[in-house]
């Protein structure tokens, strides 16, 4: 029975109750009179109705306390009543409001796994709704871009698909502001949970007493990637060697779908396996300083102490506005024996954009006793197409991103231009740098990125060891980005020694994983 229903049966019940005392009194009050009682005189017939006259004051009372009573009941059920439905309400409410912050729980870690695409909105062309066209995305088969177009949606998703009673939640928008000035963008999320839906998954439908909460959370967005991580010791763009027995002491990192089988745990020190990377875009090589770029051949910085002094002690290079110097060789990078051997002054940050291959032999060291943040060997790459093929001239040879030296002859291609065509040892030519090796017991204490080459290290090269400060040993310590690696011996070395962070590198720098601090506010918004 409702407490609608009990509350009109307890006040049937009580009207029933005065009305049967009204009755009593009543008949009390006046009592049949005889035929003799009829007849008495105006005065005796008074006096008796006077006599008897009081007893009918129990009437008022029977009544008032009997609506008296009825209020007090009926306040106090429909208070209960009252009370009831709010606290059915609020927790209806609340229980949207947990359904609401589990989908922002989980776009939120949508968007920290695909980084990316919190500087794109939803509907944005590209936007979440065509993730494949957002750039520096995975596209792998269930990868990021897939997952994002998915999500992208704006219908029902259960929290718990076993558990209709913990709700829904939904997307309603995501929009992103730009950064503007020294502000970081903003990524503005907004959900809709619900709670006590009729049916499941998208099609259910809201009824009398679904409750529906709408929340709208500001995301700052920093589209300069926070490089706090360490940086991997080889970073591998398409793996098609067997590295064989050789190792390097730090991460291993495909930049790709699948771990290629040329490579496995058995090639790190540490023996972790390789880690595929798919939604980390290949950084790209820096481009040429437009002002106080000192352009030199390889003879030049080969054998020398950078940045270059005169007699006085003065230094003769230019210096870019940080004061780092930035060097265009123009050529190989080759030398042999102590003679290659180049030495940073103290603090000196050096900067090497290479127009050919790089290729060290003998024992040289290159930045020894130094820190391999403070210097950086680009190599030169070929240009491409949107559709990333290799762009050629009117002459269908190919165009490079730091030119040629003189003296070069590049070959006619044919487009579309294949992988092959353009790795060795099909490919000859001294331009781009496809080529990085280091042969010899000598080192190489920087970032090595060169996204076309292969590279190797040869004979009883290896053995470089981070513990010390600065590292000492050789082989390349710091990091080697290139686009493949090629076995020349079974030397364990190790031949590559992870040291520094991605962001001590000006490549890194320029990618678009932007960095995704703490949700800077929350709020509740109006449902339309």
């Amino acid at each position: 029975m409702s407490d609608r229903s009990q509350i009109y049966s307890l006040v049937f019940a009580v009207v029933q109750l005065v009305f049967k005392q009204f009755f009593k009194v009543k008949y009390r009050a006046r009592p049949r009179l005889s035929n003799t009682e009829i007849y008495m005189s105006p005065k005796l017939k008074l006096a008796l109705i006077c006599r008897y006259s009081d007893r009918g004051f129990a009437l008022p009372i029977a009544i008032s306390l009997g609506f008296i009573i009825l209020l007090v009941v009926a306040t106090l059920l429909m208070r209960s009543q009252d009370d009831q439905m709010t606290a059915l309400a609020q927790k209806s409410t609340s229980q949207g409001l947990s359904a609401a912050e589990t989908g922002v729980t989980r776009y939120q870690s949508l968007i920290n796994k695909n980084r990316v695409i919190a500087m794109y909105s939803r509907t944005g062309t590209p936007g979440w709704t065509t993730a494949s066209g957002i750039p520096d995305i995975d596209t792998c088969t269930g990868g990021g871009a897939s997952q994002v177009t998915a999500a992208a949606t704006t219908d029902w998703r259960d929290v718990d698909s076993s558990d209709s009673s913990k709700g829904q939640y939904r997307l309603i928008d995501y929009t992103y502001s730009p950064t503007q000035g020294v502000l970081p963008g903003t990524g503005v999320l907004t959900i809709e949970g619900r709670v006590n839906q009729v049916g499941t998954s998208s099609t259910a439908t809201s009824g009398v007493g679904t409750a529906t909460t709408r929340l709208q959370v500001n995301i700052p967005v920093i589209n300069q990637p926070s490089g706090a991580s360490p940086a991997p010791a080889l970073l591998i763009q398409n793996f098609t060697q067997n590295m064989g027995g050789n190792k390097v002491k730090g991460d291993i990192v495909v930049a790709g779908c699948s771990v290629p089988s040329g490579v496995s745990s058995s090639n790190t020190v540490s023996g972790n396996a390789p880690i595929t990377k798919p939604d980390l875009a290949f950084p790209k090589t820096p481009t040429l300083p437009t002002s106080n770029l000192n352009t030199v051949s390889p003879s030049d910085v080969l054998g020398t102490n950078l940045p270059r002094k005169n007699a006085s002690g003065v230094v003769t290079d230019q210096a870019q506005p940080d004061g780092s110097y930035h060097y265009l060789i123009q050529g190989n990078l080759a030398g042999n024996g102590s003679g290659a051997n180049i030495t940073l002054g103290t603090g000196a940050k050096v900067v090497f954009y290479v127009q050919g291959k790089i290729d060290i032999g003998g024992s040289p060291d290159i930045n020894k006793n130094g820190y391999p943040k403070n210097l950086q060997i680009y190599g030169n790459t070929f240009q491409r197409n949107a559709d990333d093929t290799v762009k050629l001239d009117a002459s269908n040879k190919p165009l490079t991103k730091y030119g040629c030296s003189a003296g070069i002859t590049l070959p006619t291609l044919t487009p579309p231009v294949s992988d092959s065509a353009i790795s060795p040892p099909s490919y000859t030519v001294n331009c781009p740098t496809v080529s990085v090796s280091l042969n010899g017991g000598g080192s190489i204490q920087a970032l090595v990125h060169a996204p076309d080459a292969t590279g190797n290290v040869a004979g009883s090269g290896g053995g470089c060891n981070t513990s010390a400060d600065p590292p000492t040993g050789g082989g390349f310590i710091g990091a080697v980005w290139i686009k493949t690696w090629d076995k020349q011996s079974n030397n364990a070395g190790p031949m590559v020694c992870a040291y520094g962070n991605y962001s001590d590198y000006l490549s890194f720098q320029q990618t678009t994983q932007p960095s995704i601090p703490a949700i800077s506010s929350w709020q509740r918004e109006e449902i339309p």
